[in-house]
Formats: C-alpha cells, sequence, structure tokens
C-alpha cells in the first residue's frame, strides 16, 4: 500500500509538502536563502504586501518562519517571486506523493516537466536519474556527446519506482552539483570547494562513497530522536517566556501596590516623585513584556525551523536513498546551525525567570531630599539557552570548538606573527619563532580593542599543534589551560620541538618552506 507524505502530521500541523502560508499543497515551491519554502504565489502576496508598509522596508522582509532577513533584488516587486530558485527536492516529494496516493507507478518525462508539460516516459538513463519520453530521448539526451555512455533503460510496467535521488546545487557555485562531503570541516562540497578549500582536508568522500559504504552509520533514529529533544527543550523556552510574561504583570501591580502604601501620608512632594516612579515602571514592564514576546516570537520561528527539518527528513527517509538522506541531513545541520546563531542573537533576555526586588528609602526624615523613590533589580537563574546549545551541539547543528590555522615561513632568525583573528569576543594571533635549536610557538591575547581595557580576562583550553602533512598521526600537539588576562596575556611553549626534527628529511612537517600551525580552542 502507498504512503503518503502526510501520515506523520496528525492534527493542524502542516506536512513539509504544505505552504506555511496556505497551509495547502504547493504547486511551485520557491526557496528563499534561510532554505524554507513557500508556494510562488504566497511569497509574492507576502512581499508585496511587506514592501507597501514603509519606505525603508521596501527592499528587505522578514521570512514568515524564522525571521531571517532577506535582500530582495533591485527589480519590480510584482517579478521578484519569479526569480527565487525553485526547491527541486519538494518538487519531487510531492510527485513521489501524488503518485503514493493514487497508487500508480506511472513516471513522467523530466525534461517536459521543466517546461510544463506532462507526458508519460519511456526511459530511464541511471546516470542523468531522469526519465524520458522517446521525443526528448531522441532530441535533448542522444544529441550530447557525454550522454552516449550513459545507461538508459526502457520503463515497463514491471520497472520497480527507484527512491527519490537527485542531484542538490552547490549553494556557493549556482551551475556545480554537491560531490564530496568533507568530514573535517563537516561541509558538503561541490568540484570547485573541494578544489579550493578541501585539497589538503584528510577525510573527504564522495556522495556516492557514503551512499554505498555500509560502514557508515546514518543513524535516523538517533536524529529524529534528538529533533524531538531540541523541540522539546524549545517549548519548554517558550512556555517559560509566557509564564514569565503573567508573572511580570503580577510583579508590577505587587511593586507599584508597595509603593502606594508607604506613600499614603507622604505630602506633595513625594506623591510627585510617586507618579515617576509609576510612568517608569511603567515603561519599565512594557518594554520587557515586549521583549519577551519578540523572544516568544523568534522561538516558535525556530521551533517551525526544527519542525519542518524533522517532516522534511521523515519525508526523505521514506521516499529518498541513502545518499539523498545524508545530504538532507547535513543541509539540515547548516541550516539549524544558522537559524540557532540568530535565534541566540536576536533574544532580548536568554534567562527566562526574570523578577524585579523593590528597595525602598529608609530615611524617611529626608523625604524632601529624595531623588528617586526605589530601583528595579533583574534577576534571572534560568538557561534554557545553553540547554538549546547543548542538544543541537549533540545532534551536530553546532561546533563545540573553534579552529583557527595559518602557514608560517620556516625561519629560525626572524619571529613570525600570524594575522589577528576573532574568538569569544577577544582578539588573539599566533607567534612563532625559532631559537636555540627549538621551535617556540605561543599564543597572543589582544582583549577586545572595542571596548574597555582597564580589565579583561579569558579561561581558555587550547590544543596548539604542528601539522605533519604526511601522516597526521604524527602530529605534535601541546595543550594550554589558562586565564589569559592584560597581565598575561601570552603563553605558550619556549620549547615547543626540536628545529632539527622540525627541518629534517621527508620529516612532513615542511612542506614548500612552510610549516601549518593550528589553535584549536575547547
Amino acid at each position: 500500500m502507498a504512503t503518503s507524505l502526510d501520515q506523520n502530521d496528525p492534527g493542524k500541523q502542516c506536512s513539509v509538502l504544505n505552504c506555511p502560508i496556505c497551509l495547502e499543497k504547493m504547486t511551485l515551491p520557491k526557496r528563499l536563502p534561510c532554505l524554507h519554502t513557500f508556494c510562488e504565489p504566497c511569497i509574492q502576496s507576502y512581499v508585496q504586501l511587506k514592501s507597501n508598509v514603509g519606505e525603508e522596508d521596501k527592499n528587505r522582509f522578514l521570512c514568515p518562519i524564522c525571521r531571517m532577513e532577506v535582500t530582495l533584488p533591485n527589480i519590480p516587486p510584482a517579478e521578484w517571486a519569479k526569480k527565487l530558485p525553485i526547491n527541486h527536492l519538494i518538487m519531487r516529494l510531492l510527485e513521489s506523493d501524488s503518485t503514493d496516493s493514487q497508487n500508480s507507478k506511472e513516471l513522467h518525462c523530466d525534461p517536459c516537466k521543466y517546461a510544463s508539460e506532462k507526458n508519460k516516459a519511456k526511459f530511464r538513463c541511471r546516470d542523468c536519474k531522469e526519465c524520458f519520453c522517446e521525443q526528448c530521448l531522441t532530441y535533448l539526451h542522444k544529441r550530447k556527446r557525454d550522454h552516449n555512455t550513459h545507461t538508459v533503460t526502457e520503463i515497463t510496467e514491471n520497472t520497480p519506482v527507484e527512491p527519490l535521488e537527485m542531484d542538490e546545487m552547490c549553494p556557493d557555485h549556482v551551475d556545480k552539483v554537491l560531490e564530496v562531503y568533507c568530514f573535517d570541516h563537516r561541509s558538503l562540497c561541490c568540484s570547485i570547494c573541494f578544489a579550493t578549500n578541501h585539497r589538503r582536508c584528510d577525510v573527504v568522500k564522495t556522495l556516492d562513497e557514503m551512499a554505498t559504504d555500509e560502514e557508515e552509520d546514518l543513524d535516523i533514529e538517533e536524529f529524529i530522536s534528538k529533533f524531538e529533544d531540541a523541540e522539546q527543550r524549545t517549548e519548554k523556552m517558550i512556555k517559560d517566556k509566557r509564564d514569565n510574561i503573567k508573572q511580570l504583570s503580577v510583579d508590577k501591580e505587587e511593586i507599584l501596590q508597595s509603593v502606594a502604601n508607604n506613600l499614603s501620608e507622604i505630602k506633595l512632594h513625594l506623591d510627585t516623585l510617586h507618579d515617576e516612579f509609576r510612568k517608569s515602571t511603567e515603561k519599565t514592564f512594557s518594554i520587557a513584556e515586549h521583549n519577551q514576546e519578540f523572544d516568544v516570537e523568534c522561538a516558535i520561528g525556530f521551533q517551525k525551523t526544527l519542525a519542518g527539518c524533522k517532516r522534511l527528513t521523515n519525508a526523505v527517509r521514506m521516499h529518498g536513498s541513502r545518499k539523498q538522506l545524508f545530504v538532507t541531513m547535513e543541509k539540515s545541520r547548516l541550516a539549524i546551525e544558522k537559524h540557532f546563531s540568530r535565534l541566540q542573537s536576536a533574544i532580548k533576555f536568554p534567562e527566562s525567570d526574570i523578577q524585579y526586588a523593590l528597595e525602598m528609602e529608609d530615611e524617611f526624615d529626608a523625604v524632601l531630599e529624595w531623588s528617586k523613590l526605589a530601583t528595579l533589580d533583574m534577576q534571572s537563574e534560568n538557561n534554557s539557552l545553553m540547554d538549546m546549545k547543548r542538544t543541537l551541539c549533540q545532534l551536530g547543528y553546532l561546533n563545540n570548538h573553534n579552529i583557527f590555522q595559518y602557514k608560517f615561513p620556516v625561519s629560525n632568525t626572524f619571529l613570525q606573527e600570524s594575522p589577528l583573528f576573532h574568538f569569544q569576543g577577544a582578539i588573539w594571533k599566533i607567534m612563532c619563532h625559532g631559537q636555540n635549536g627549538d621551535l617556540k610557538i605561543f599564543l597572543h591575547c589582544l582583549g577586545d580593542v572595542e571596548k574597555d581595557q582597564s580589565d579583561w580576562s579569558f579561561e581558555m583550553t587550547t590544543d596548539i599543534m604542528v601539522v605533519n602533512s604526511t601522516d597526521r598521526t604524527k602530529d605534535v600537539v601541546k595543550r594550554i589551560a589558562t586565564t589569559f588576562c592584560k597581565s598575561k596575556a601570552s603563553l605558550g611553549k619556549r620549547y615547543f620541538m626540536d628545529w632539527s626534527l622540525l627541518n629534517s628529511t621527508d620529516s612532513g612537517y615542511v612542506s614548500n618552506g612552510m610549516m601549518e600551525i593550528r589553535v584549536k580552542f575547547i
């Protein structure tokens, strides 16, 4: 029996094939840069509505789901949605769902579908992963030189419907497809990405190898389970913030009533101060409520993103190949990592339990000299965002470390310094040189030059390593676990490595007169 893609979405939740705006099955799915997909008419209407709000908002809008800012191209608004890329994966899933619902194995010509025509396919190319009618096979496929060696089979009633699999386009090079996966950087790459950024990476496999490698475990059950865990933590954060919004109103009334009771016997000047305090308190809580409501909106958007990624993964799991499932999982990780970074930067109050404590003045005799009635002290103890971050790290969406690397010219006479780089709000650089037969390496912290430099410190655990280009098991690694502060900004190893070993023939530590040094912040 055919299985609908909607079966895992009971209730009012949209399936992965439904437009989040109109809640109906997508007709022409168009994808935003944040990877959220909508019907072309729906996103076009949404953009035109937002562009008419005000002068300053005409060139940008926020994604209806994750609130990511999208910049409009310099074309008439009525034509903008047509320029958005089609989400071909959703198109294929829609076709698969339609085929399942009709309990039919009829396949249609892919080139004809791109031309908005619907013709029955009679042939399938295993190399192109596309189906063709007789006319398209003859005049489109066979007339390309590279296609002469492709394997083309005839489609009959007994031809099995193969799992969904299609080439995914590289987000950085639009005319190239994703072909390999770099384990060192956890990155999907096209041929250009691989040639420019990953040639020296240690573990790189093609997607076809990933799909056929039985030892590569695609633990989809654990993957979906961690999605659900992240959803639950997001739901908890939303509930905490909603409860805190209600409590803010209660706290406001209690504080104002307490002040009113203490001021009941005070004369005109105290009444004036009371009125000023009332206005400032109303403003403080109004801002706090607004910020909390904004936090809830951001968290809801992130929750929808998690739910969408989970539904898409489930859909591909049911109808896709292992290769497509792996690509979808990695793309989901990248999208969730970006969305969570925006959630962290957007939330005004990361902690949920916000309270205000009232402190009354004791010296009533000096009431005429008072300049204020009381102060509000915000207190918080909840770390819901950090709980979510730990969950996402386990899921593989966020790195729990950061690596900086630089190549230094080999010299035993002059001090070498790397360019400046940023981490944890501070500016850092690597310094190394050879002296007395030893290679010396130091990590130097400049603090945060954009802020007050009177006092700063960073507790940091780092691994400093000299990379062996021929055998990575021979990397020389030294660990530093200490506090960097203004008085102790430079720390490292005076005797990091013997200079003769570094320069020995075929040692692997020097390539083209350069040595590579990496710093891994843990």
